[in-house]
């Protein structure tokens, strides 16, 4: 989709690679006739080297990240071309997913692309329209833009360390009650909802009926009878 609309908004062409093959269909079905299923993403060759390389919400999933983003300067994208990376943010989800391999924070994922050869542009925090109620923050995500270049920026190491650990976890518990007093307080107001809603229905289904009734024995006593 992410690909579609830059389509869309410059004309741009493009490959989807995966490992899905549904996925792959569903991108053929916009347009991109080229687009593959691969089996490995380090080894991959495209027909053609790109000017631009979108990875969104897809590097926290491989565990080989170094060699992934070596292959992509090497062998996908064209000299001095561009790649644009959203992970999420490691200081804004009170989740783990079992399925990330890595959780990135701007500082580490900086330093990784500086060491796969690459010089960072632009790198900022944003928020998903898609996330749920529970884990929505405007820090959600860290969304970055890096360019391939022959001498890349020296790497500059996270500060790691038990510091850095302790940070993480009180991270994560803070957050993890703010999406719990979230997820309450949406109970709350769903359930006032519903009590409302009843009690329309309740309104609109029997009063009537009940009125009809009462002003026909109220009718009757006096012979006249409504119809």
């Amino acid at each position: 989709m992410f690909l579609h609309a830059a389509a869309q908004t410059y004309g741009a062409k493009g490959i989807v690679v995966d490992f899905n093959a549904r996925g792959i269909e569903f991108a053929k079905g916009l347009g991109f006739r080229e687009s593959t299923v691969i089996s490995s993403v380090l080894d991959y060759r495209p027909p053609r080297r790109s000017r631009f390389v979108s990875m969104v919400h897809s590097l926290e999933h491989m565990p080989a990240p170094v060699s992934l983003l070596r292959n992509v300067k090497e062998n996908i994208l064209a000299e001095g071309g561009f790649i644009y990376i959203e992970v999420p943010n490691l200081f804004a989800s009170p989740l783990s997913d079992p399925t990330h391999f890595f959780t990135y924070s701007h500082e580490s994922l900086a330093y990784l692309l500086n060491t796969a050869g690459f010089e960072v542009l632009a790198l900022r925090h944003a928020g998903n329209d898609h996330a749920p109620l529970t884990i929505a923050s405007d820090e959600l995500v860290v969304t970055c833009l890096a360019r391939s270049v022959k001498n890349a920026p020296a790497p500059v190491p996270s500060k790691l360390g038990g510091a850095t650990g302790r940070a993480v976890e009180s991270n994560y518990r803070r957050l993890t009650r703010k999406g719990i007093w979230k997820q309450f307080r949406r109970v709350i107001n769903e359930s006032v909802k519903l009590l409302y809603y009843l009690a329309g229905h309740f309104v609109l289904e029997r009063l009537p009926i009940d009125l009809y009734r009462f002003i026909n024995r109220t009718k009757a006593a006096t012979g006249v009878r409504l119809h």
